[in-house]
């Protein structure tokens, strides 16, 4: 093997190193031996006899390095103590002082990218022993170095600002700094196209005032006397036909004219086959062959002014859910309508706005109303909408309807006309004031004390995964998220051969964030499971009897808080940016929940008044001071364990409260609304699957439900062999 591939190159260096201090000849170094490491895995060096492993090493580290090795007075019998003499004289003492004085002091380059910037500093950040104020002071280097001032004072503004929310400020920023310079441009060119065109139009027409002739010299062939009729193309020319003035007839035409003496893809008057939008792009539609000031794309802008409807009709709804907009400087009256999918503009109003039917795109949609009676769908037409000085570019169908003029969901997000809210939770009077004291518990991502080993059966077989293909639209993301997951120290780089490499499989969690999950389908038939028993939900009901107020608590990415021995190895997992493992316990192998559950039951049982069921904990109490007490304790333990809590999944000090499904209160347990109507909802089964679908959900709220038994028996019996 090692005649195959090739060794790396000798370690060179200069005799006399003066930036020892920085470690810039220790990382020389490091990356040199971390080379020859691979080189000897792959090569099967390791198995061959030490003496034969030390000649290997002196040979391929060149000449410098054994002179080296020869002034020391250490005999060394085996190549880790060979490659540790050299250690030794490479490796300067760490200085933490100067490197974080290069990490204090970096700042952003010219030309330097927002994620490369913050890729540079937490590789700084490494050798600096921030501890847990790593992402915080990355945070804070990133405001005090980023090169854009207006940036800086957008993310000084923020309270509780995070690294990852820093970074997404900045990508927003940049991506419409992006935007508004290309609009500008846009306008800009615009409107110096429109000056050339009107002195073009000016000298023109004083040349046909005075009668003189203007020679056109066509750069093609026109003794066919065919012309191009659709782009500023006529008819006609050639053969010597109507603009035979002059010795030699075709060398002496008059000025293009169309549409009334100007060009309809221009704006100008020009000669024939001069016309200069052929060939180019609209900067307002992207298609080719005319300008943006002769584009059938018409302009929308807002108007604060109060006017009556352009249909003269009284709208039913109220005002404030009417925005009013201009197309072609005529008021037109949009009904905003989140329930709308699509933008809806009535064909009457074609007319009123100057828009031709020609103007329309063909096009197949059907369309319903909310009663299900179907639209008829004329064509479709892009509006540009100018609104709070953005621009943008709308897409509306045009239907055979007498109604007021729509815009959809889609159209009022994006011109920030409504604003989606997830949820709306009623707040509590009695909010225990103590929450503030341990803010730290509900950020960042803990550590629970103790490892978890991974046990295998002993006939398990070794499994090794092809990377996945990532979706275009997710791959940068993932990118982000893996990076943001090493810099955690959730997973680590993989190097070398690997047994056990799995898949990965990529979910994306309400707030939008990703979650990488292993997929390890021949992993899990390997382990040896715990089998630590879960509580039932009336096990957990029975220990609230006269209870009045609840708190719920979700630990935050609760598995990655497990962190695992040695065997992570098992859990390493394929990616197109290389090989990864996970130092925590992942999400995706069979033994996780009861392991996590194992460990909150280890450090919380002794506490009174709670009720644990994997990552949920449930903190109950008969009056306010009992729970909040109760609650306070838990606190205190998940600061002594160090387990970190989500806040948005948190409710404190509620009378009533949802837990595992059902919704708890002072009177007892009840069905949760959603499950209730799930099941109202379910289509009527058609096959075996479905009814196996339909009695799981029945039997989840069961206790509920008399007799339940005896009405699912008709049920039951399909599934019976024979049916």
């Amino acid at each position: 093997m090692e005649s195959v591939l090739t060794p790396p190159l000798p370690f060179k260096f200069e005799e006399n190193i003066t930036n020892m201090a920085f470690g810039s000849l220790c990382e020389s170094w490091e990356k040199w031996k971390n080379g020859f490491q691979i080189y000897v895995k792959a090569c099967e060096i390791n198995k061959k006899t030490e003496d034969i492993q030390i000649n290997i090493f002196l040979h391929v580290v060149g000449e410098q390095c054994r002179e080296i090795i020869e002034q020391s007075t250490t005999k060394c019998t085996t190549l880790a103590t060979l490659i540790g003499l050299v250690d030794k004289h490479f490796k300067a003492k760490k200085n933490v002082t100067v490197e974080r004085h290069r990490f204090f002091t970096r700042q952003q380059g010219e030309h330097e990218s927002i994620d490369q910037y913050v890729f540079e500093l937490r590789k700084l950040a490494q050798s600096c022993e921030f501890g847990n104020l790593n992402d915080g002071l990355i945070k804070d280097r990133l405001i005090c170095g980023i090169v854009s001032a207006a940036i800086r004072e957008r993310l000084l503004r923020e309270d509780d600002l995070t690294l990852s929310k820093a970074l997404e400020i900045c990508r927003a920023a940049i991506v419409s700094k992006m935007y508004s310079e290309d609009i500008k441009r846009e306008c800009t060119s615009e409107i110096k196209s429109n000056e050339v065109c009107a002195v073009a139009n000016k000298e023109v027409y004083e040349l046909n005032r005075s009668g003189a002739k203007v020679e056109a010299k066509s750069s093609r062939s026109t003794s066919s006397g065919r012309g191009w009729r659709g782009r500023g193309w006529v008819p006609g020319a050639g053969r010597g036909g109507a603009s035979g003035a002059g010795p030699a007839g075709a060398q002496h035409r008059a000025p293009y004219a169309h549409r009334g003496g100007r060009c309809g893809q221009c704006g100008g008057v020009h000669k024939k086959y001069d016309c200069p939008a052929y060939g180019r792009s609209c900067m307002k539609c992207s298609r080719p062959n005319h300008f943006a000031r002769m584009c059938r794309v018409y302009m929308v802008e807002e108007s604060e002014d109060q006017v009556n409807n352009i249909n003269n009709r009284p709208c039913d709804c109220c005002d404030e859910w009417n925005t009013e907009l201009k197309i072609n400087n005529v008021p037109v009256s949009f009904k905003l309508d989140t329930g709308a999918q699509v933008n809806i503009l009535p064909e009457g109003y074609l007319m009123k706005l100057g828009i031709a039917s020609e103007d329309l795109l063909k096009i197949n949609t059907r369309l319903t109303e909310y009663s299900g009676a179907g639209i008829n769908v004329i064509g479709k037409i892009f509006l540009r909408v100018r609104y709070k000085k953005d621009l943008y570019v709308l897409e509306f169908k045009i239907v055979d309807l007498d109604s007021a003029p729509i815009l959809g969901r889609d159209a009022c997000k994006e011109l920030n006309l409504v604003r989606r809210v997830m949820s709306v939770e009623q707040s509590n009077d009695d909010f225990p004031d103590f929450i503030k004291e341990f803010s730290d518990v509900f950020h960042g991502i803990g550590c629970l004390p103790g490892e978890y080993k991974i046990q295998l059966k002993s006939d398990a077989a070794p499994v090794i995964h092809a990377p996945r293909k990532l979706p275009f639209a997710i791959k940068d993301a993932v990118k982000n998220k893996l990076l943001e997951m090493e810099a955690q120290n959730i997973i680590a780089k993989v190097e070398g051969p690997s047994d056990w490499v799995s898949s990965i499989t990529v979910v994306k969690k309400s707030n939008g964030d990703l979650r990488i999950c292993l997929d390890p389908k021949e992993l899990n038939n390997a382990i040896k499971r715990e089998h630590f028993r879960l509580p039932t939900i009336d096990e957990i009901v029975s220990n609230l009897s006269g209870a009045r107020y609840f708190s719920t608590l979700d630990a935050s990415s609760g598995f990655w808080q497990v962190r695992l021995d040695e065997t992570s190895r098992y859990c390493t997992f394929n990616t197109p940016f290389g090989r990864y493992k996970f130092l925590r316990m992942p999400y995706g192998i069979c033994s996780a929940s009861e392991v996590f559950h194992k460990k909150i039951y280890e450090n919380f049982d002794d506490i009174e008044g709670v009720c644990m069921y994997i990552d949920d904990l449930l903190v109950y109490g008969r009056t306010k001071e009992e729970h909040d007490q109760r609650l306070k304790n838990v606190l205190e333990r998940c600061v002594k364990v160090n387990l970190k809590l989500n806040r948005n999944k948190c409710r404190f000090g509620l009378q009533e409260i949802k837990y595992l499904g059902h919704r708890i209160t002072k009177d007892g347990l009840s069905p949760d609304d959603s499950h209730i109507t799930a099941i109202k909802n379910m289509p009527t089964p058609v096959n075996r699957k479905d009814i196996e679908r339909f009695l799981g959900l029945i039997t989840y709220v069961g206790t509920f439900i008399p007799n339940l038994s005896d009405k699912t028996q008709p049920l039951r019996e399909l599934l019976k062999k024979g049916n």
